[in-house]
């Protein structure tokens, strides 16, 4: 975890080797808001990626008080939903526009508010979007204000860049991942449990690790 605007370091916390997929990711990223809320700042927005779509992650992040906005994954809903918003010309729009949404996947518990960010593509056949899920008050952010904020993730991913080369350098390999896809299709395959040696590997890289972010 990183501050946008700052570039200081908040966190980090090392997954075991056999998980890819980015669970429980809250429970490191809640206690470090509060503490931010508490100390630094009045409001904690946590700007994510389209890989932390989880209701368990925004329902947790919003019963503590806290905020976030993330990028949702294109599907067949969303697409439907923002094809009411084109003339059906294929011009793109000569600027940016945002359309306030409810949307509600079939994971999820209610609806959402959800922003499509439409982006301008001079000569281009197709229009180009994107939507962003968040639990901020559209009085308080407007679509244009939540674009903008979101687009800082930029900044915080520059900041990081800086610090994944210094990382690479003292990590020890783990054991090696299995293929996840083959000819285009995810390969299915039940979640292993770490082994000792993996789980020994994971816990020194955990320390490499910290001591990177402090010398950062």
């Amino acid at each position: 975890m990183t501050c946008g605007e700052t570039g200081d370091v908040f966190g980090a916390e090392l997954r075991p080797s056999t998980q890819r997929e980015v669970n429980n990711c809250q429970k490191m990223m809640i206690p470090i808001g509060e503490q931010v809320q508490i100390h630094a700042a009045e409001r904690v927005v946590f700007r994510l990626d389209a890989g932390f779509n989880s209701p368990v992650v925004y329902e947790d992040i919003g019963s503590a008080g806290l905020f976030y906005v993330t990028r949702l994954k294109d599907n067949n809903r969303l697409k439907a939903m923002a094809e009411a918003y084109f003339d059906g010309k294929g011009c793109p729009p000569n600027t940016y526009g945002y359309a306030e949404l409810m949307y509600e996947a079939e994971s999820w518990d209610r609806p959402r508010r959800v922003v499509m960010v439409i982006r301008p593509r001079p000569a281009e056949l197709y229009e180009d979007y994107f939507f962003l899920l968040t639990n901020l008050d559209a009085e308080i952010y407007s679509g244009e204000a939540l674009a903008k904020m979101y687009a800082m993730r930029g900044k915080a991913e520059k900041h990081q860049g800086k610090i994944k080369p210094l990382i690479n350098q003292v990590m020890l390999s783990p054991t090696e991942r299995p293929k996840e896809h083959y000819r285009g299709n995810k390969i299915i395959r039940e979640q292993e449990p770490e082994t000792k040696e993996e789980r020994e590997v994971r816990r020194e890289n955990a320390v490499r690790l910290l001591s990177v972010l402090y010398a950062y």
